[in-house]
């Protein structure tokens, strides 16, 4: 559907732009420091952008290489996501049975109600997972795609489109290696819902299991230990991006024009 080296094609038409608009500057009799200034950010804006472009698969084989120093792999990533959607649907399963089973008689359909409401919470949980789910799918498909378009909002002139195109490179390179190892820091902290056991649907005083002991497990190990995760991978991103695009009106690589 998208074909990056075309992105990256008119990221250079873009870039070479910016270069020759930049020289343009530097010839111009105009002696006014605010038009004057703009001749050596342009000019170092495409070198910058020339730069990305060349070293734009060096990076993407980078990325690869260190998700094998962390020793973990999209492929396990997305078997573990799948697990843990599955264990939230045989949860919800049991659930349903128990309620079932309790609109049989009277006194069991006062119960019905909290269960209801644990019911929701559960929901609640799995549409979580697979909102993760989604956006993993996204990153995983298409990185390649958002770095391109992130180096091209990088080549368009006088920098309208720097700080975009920064968020795009440094978020798409911080998820595409850390979401992966998001099951070895749920285990780390002794979160992962995997290693937590389904009760039987027949186990007695069903209703107090889950709200004591599931329950928490699960906003735990699925909502709190994810959502602290990926803050901190966002923290990540910001950093990065904000060095890619460049502090204030410098970029990362000094380049000085005399």
């Amino acid at each position: 559907m998208y074909n990056i080296f075309n992105i990256l094609y008119y990221a250079q038409l873009l870039a070479t732009l910016t270069y020759f608009l930049g020289s343009l500057i530097y010839g111009l009799p105009i002696p006014i420091y605010g038009v004057k200034k703009w001749a050596p950010r342009l000019i170092t804006d495409a070198i910058y952008v020339i730069v990305w472009n060349s070293i734009y698969l060096a990076v993407l084989s980078f990325l690869t290489q260190l998700l094998d120093m962390l020793g973990v792999s999209w492929s396990n990533y997305v078997i573990w996501l799948n697990q843990v959607l599955n264990f939230e649907e045989v949860l919800y399963a049991i659930l349903k049975i128990l309620i079932a089973t309790l609109n049989i008689t009277e006194a069991g359909m006062v119960l019905t109600i909290p269960l209801g409401q644990l019911m929701s919470i559960l929901l609640t949980i799995i549409t979580y997972t697979e909102s993760l789910i989604s956006i993993s799918n996204l990153i995983y498909q298409y990185v390649g795609v958002l770095i391109a378009l992130g180096i091209l909002f990088l080549a368009i002139p006088f920098r309208i489109g720097r700080g975009a195109g920064g968020a795009m490179i440094g978020t798409s390179i911080v998820f595409y290696v850390g979401l992966p190892y998001l099951p070895q820091f749920l285990d780390n902290l002794g979160l992962n819902p995997l290693n937590y056991s389904v009760p039987p649907s027949s186990q007695n005083d069903m209703y107090s299991y889950f709200y004591q002991q599931v329950l928490p497990h699960l906003i735990t190990s699925l909502i709190l230990g994810p959502s602290i995760y990926i803050f901190l991978l966002l923290a990540f991103s910001a950093g990065l991006s904000n060095l890619i695009s460049g502090y204030g009106s410098r970029l990362p690589l000094p380049i000085d024009l005399y």
